[in-house]
């Protein structure tokens, strides 16, 4: 059994993460928010890409501005995990969502940096855990567009 998330109580279950999934991706996520509120400080007007890597098989991101319209730039604002969730991993094996739309605004947020930006890479792994551990987040989220 892992870590079980919870949007605020017991009654919105979430999902799950293994221990220790949860153990690594906790440490990565105070570092993943701070690459975001940073990256929200930048001028990503014109199809802006950064920290492109040319490889063997093309640009990582890609430098075509096909996909542009379909990831706009996400509302900007602070995200700060100590107000978006209660980690009681250690003591009880759960994880309590705060603000979902805090949430989907983060999502929004990376969704866009992986279109734009190389370093993302560094936090996908740990953001696609997350997505799948908060899994009906969207269902108690206000809309943020």
């Amino acid at each position: 059994m892992g870590n079980l998330f919870f949007f605020k109580s017991y009654d919105h279950d979430l999902g799950d993460m293994g221990k220790r999934r949860w153990h690594e991706v906790r440490k990565l996520l105070p570092l993943a928010f701070e690459y975001v509120n940073d990256a929200m400080t930048l001028d990503w007007e014109d199809g802006a890409r950064r920290s492109v890597v040319v490889g063997p098989r093309g640009a990582e991101p890609s430098v075509s501005r096909a996909n542009d319209a379909q990831v706009s730039l996400p509302p900007a604002g602070p995200f700060d995990p100590r107000t978006m969730l209660i980690d009681r991993a250690d003591a009880t094996d759960e994880v309590f969502v705060q603000d979902a739309t805090a949430w989907l605004r983060f999502f929004a947020w990376c969704d866009f940096l992986e279109h734009r930006d190389g370093v993302f890479r560094l936090y996908g792994g740990c953001v696609t855990a997350l997505r799948v551990a908060t899994t009906g987040i969207e269902d108690h989220a206000a809309p943020f567009d």
